[in-house]
């Protein structure tokens, strides 16, 4: 599956976060900028609200 995230000119993906249901729909999408690290936190707050 593609997330659209791959940046060509840097030849590699962006760093992202994704939560993805079930049925394969994205519920929560979040891209990050270089170098910053994802807190889980966030990500299970957003499934909180799922």
């Amino acid at each position: 599956m593609s997330y659209g995230i791959f940046n060509d000119q840097r030849g590699m993906d962006a760093r992202a976060a994704f939560i993805v249901d079930e049925q394969g729909v994205i519920r929560y999408s979040q891209v990050y900028a270089p170098g910053t690290i994802p807190e889980s936190k966030d990500l299970l707050e957003a499934l909180k609200k799922l």
